[in-house]
């Protein structure tokens, strides 16, 4: 069932910036600081293998094709691409919106795994690739940290991810957010998260999605 917007908090006012100078350097996206370390690739692997990924088209990806095929070797036949390799994941923010993944990752330690990815959402090419953020599940596994694209965060944890992105009191301003089958957009409202193939959180229940401007 969609989130009515009376289940929302109110945007009262535009953030301010109160953010640190320009030439201040955010700190690493998903650093689980020195004190707990990361699950080992191979680790990590076992887990996603035994606790599978959701796939995420955006906004307007489901107006491509959404099982393209591509090239195996040579002599070999066609594979279908995952939409994670067509759009690889990366974590080059624009230094205020990585700030801004700081400041919710601190809140919430060790719990999120935030990144972008090559043209996000694909349908605007890469104009907003680097100020776009998913913000999936993370956690301990054997006294690890374990998160990655796909996890699912749970309704709890990204209720609370939401609101701290809604309620956050800097800049960079919203532009859009979608969470748990509804969508803000600056300048426009509330209105239904966008379509998307069956098989993918295009509702956005299992991460939060967040654009600035």
């Amino acid at each position: 069932m969609d989130i009515s917007e009376s289940d929302y908090l109110t945007l009262e006012a535009d953030p301010v910036d109160k953010t640190p100078e320009k030439g201040d350097l955010p700190l690493p996206i998903n650093n689980p600081s020195g004190e707990i370390e990361p699950a080992s690739e191979e680790e990590l692997q076992r887990i996603i293998e035994a606790e599978g990924i959701w796939t995420e088209p955006e906004i307007g990806s489901y107006e491509l094709d959404p099982t393209p095929t591509v090239p195996e070797s040579p002599g070999g036949g066609e594979v279908i691409a995952s939409y994670s390799s067509m759009y690889p994941t990366h974590f080059d923010f624009r230094a205020d919106v990585a700030r801004l993944v700081n400041r919710v990752q601190s809140r919430f330690p060790w719990q999120t795994f935030a990144n972008t990815y090559y043209m996000h959402p694909p349908v605007y090419g890469r104009k907003y690739e680097f100020v776009s953020v998913d913000f999936w599940g993370g956690g301990l596994s054997n006294g690890r940290y374990v998160g990655y694209r796909g996890k699912p965060i749970g309704s709890s944890l990204g209720q609370q991810v939401w609101n701290a992105l809604w309620n956050d009191p800097y800049l960079p301003n919203i532009f859009w957010i979608i969470w748990r089958g509804r969508m803000w957009v600056r300048g426009s409202g509330w209105s239904s998260s966008p379509w998307g193939p069956p098989d993918s959180d295009a509702g956005h229940y299992q991460h939060v999605h967040v654009t600035y401007v």
